[in-house]
């Protein structure tokens, strides 16, 4: 009997841990253009969320408070859908860097599963001193 309830516990254990994750993150590096790959599925809502890291003293970061871009999806089928969208940079602050985590898209649906290319570019108007790259995240809803 003993034995019994150890097996359903450690399988219960099992099961949790083998569970889909609740979301995932990327960050590309440089001063863009920037590529993302990732996962998407049909039967999923999933929010979108861009994130910046800006290294430097205040003094020598840009004045910049929004970063225009130009967002592009690239679908499995190979359709593609454009943007442009603005990110604001100020959000978190210190004196040698600030951080800015923004939503981007909540409750997306794709109407098709699998790889997605999501291809974002700074617009060449405006340049961003400090600007370490950009990062997306994304959250899997239920």
């Amino acid at each position: 009997m003993r034995r019994l309830s150890l097996v359903i516990l450690f399988s219960a254990v099992l099961l949790a841990a083998c569970s889909a994750p609740k979301g995932r993150e990327q960050f590309v590096r440089g001063m863009g253009p920037w590529t993302f790959s990732v996962e998407l599925d049909s039967l999923t809502k999933s929010d979108f969320f861009f994130y910046t890291r800006r290294d430097g003293s205040p003094a020598r970061r840009s004045k910049v408070a929004e970063l225009p871009l130009d967002v592009e999806w690239i679908s499995p089928a190979s359709d593609t859908l454009r943007e442009t969208v603005y990110l604001p940079l100020e959000a978190r602050s210190s004196f040698y860097s600030s951080e800015s985590s923004v939503p981007y898209r909540e409750g997306v649906v794709p109407p098709l599963s699998g790889t997605w290319t999501i291809v974002v570019t700074p617009h060449d108007s405006v340049t961003v001193r400090g600007l370490r790259g950009l990062g997306l995240a994304i959250k899997y809803l239920k």
